[in-house]
């Protein structure tokens, strides 16, 4: 059911032993941390695959009696069904346009684009709820990651002018300022290993401000050889990427393969690079295709393009979508696409 702030603050509050899910990247994890800094209470994990069998596993290892699920898109309608008659308490704070139907009536659901049409990162919604001021750094990586540049920024930027610059934009505070790198390197320490990530939780926690990350010491040189050893990879294929425009076309497709998923990070550089194009960069692995989309309206032609096509999986934000493409599909699906955009 729908729920509404107030109802969202209670059972956050109430709760003694909550469990956080949280989506694989900074808009997720940021609104777990500001959680954990404001209460100090429960366990929270990064759902890089989101499984049913892995989330029920953490619920019985812990026990519960609160499941918070922030920002992740979709979640397995197995997970629901397993805890229909469950007495643990469900909370699912979310921001993208879904499907309301698909969600169980036990469990409670706050999304603001369904109360006042607003569309906001769940970072920003955490912190309207419960962030303290002195937290709002935080808050603003998370809502910057997703392109979005709340209010506060301007506060932000007096309190710390030599991170920051004059902008409304918020790719242009990502890509051309201190501030950025920052958000930049946390990204990649988030894209580490399970165990590299639960490090990133407990210096995150405790950190006092944004310097205690940019000034590199003996606690956060994890995330200075996590940023290194991405970058490294990242400057690589987006060189390609670039060498691989056709200034001609309205689409850019840029394919790479690798055990590391950048695929998000390449496609919000390239649409700040390139705004009036589609992009599409597509990451190939043995058994299927994943990928990132960013341009205007990019959701609803991806929805008219793979209605007909078996194998291809894939949601979002009307500007910006992920997703999944069978191998068997990946070439008819490509060529759809390409006549879709250029016939527009």
């Amino acid at each position: 059911m729908i729920i509404s702030k107030s109802c969202v603050r209670k059972l956050i509050k109430k709760s003694q032993n909550p469990l956080f899910f949280y989506d694989n990247d900074l808009d997720g994890f940021c609104s777990f941390i500001l959680l954990k800094r404001v209460f100090g209470k429960g366990v929270g994990f990064i759902q890089k695959t989101v499984s049913s069998s892995a989330m029920l596993k953490k619920i019985n290892e812990n026990s519960p009696d609160l499941i918070v699920i922030l920002d992740i898109p979709s979640v397995p309608k197995g997970f629901f069904d397993s805890l229909e008659k469950s007495e643990i308490t469900i909370l699912y704070i979310d921001h993208h346009k879904i499907n309301f139907d698909e969600i169980p009536s036990f469990v409670n659901y706050y999304n603001p684009l369904l109360i006042d049409k607003k569309e906001i990162p769940v970072t920003e919604i955490i912190f309207e709820l419960f962030g303290n001021k002195q937290d709002s750094w935080i808050s603003l990586i998370g809502c910057v990651s997703d392109r979005f540049l709340p209010d506060y920024y301007s506060s932000f930027l007096k309190e710390f002018p030599d991170l920051g610059i004059k902008t409304k934009d918020a790719f242009t505070l990502l890509y051309e300022s201190e501030f950025g790198k920052i958000i930049q390197m946390l990204d990649s320490t988030l894209r580490g290993s399970i165990k590299r990530v639960a490090h990133l939780e407990e210096f995150m926690i405790g950190v006092k401000s944004p310097y205690d990350i940019l000034k590199q010491d003996n606690k956060n040189k994890f995330i200075f050889d996590s940023f290194l050893e991405i970058d490294k990879i990242y400057q690589k294929l987006l060189e390609k990427a670039r060498a691989n425009l056709d200034k001609s076309s309205k689409v850019l497709f840029f394919e790479y393969s690798g055990k590391k998923g950048i695929s998000s990070v390449l496609a919000n550089r390239l649409i700040y690079e390139f705004p009036d194009k589609f992009i599409f960069v597509f990451r190939i692995t043995s058994d299927k295709v994943l990928f990132s989309a960013r341009g205007k309206n990019i959701k609803k032609i991806f929805e008219e393009v793979s209605e007909e096509l078996g194998g291809v999986v894939g949601g979002g934000h009307d500007d910006a979508i992920g997703g999944r493409i069978s191998l068997h599909c990946f070439g008819v699906f490509k060529e759809k696409l390409l006549d879709f955009v250029t016939n527009q």
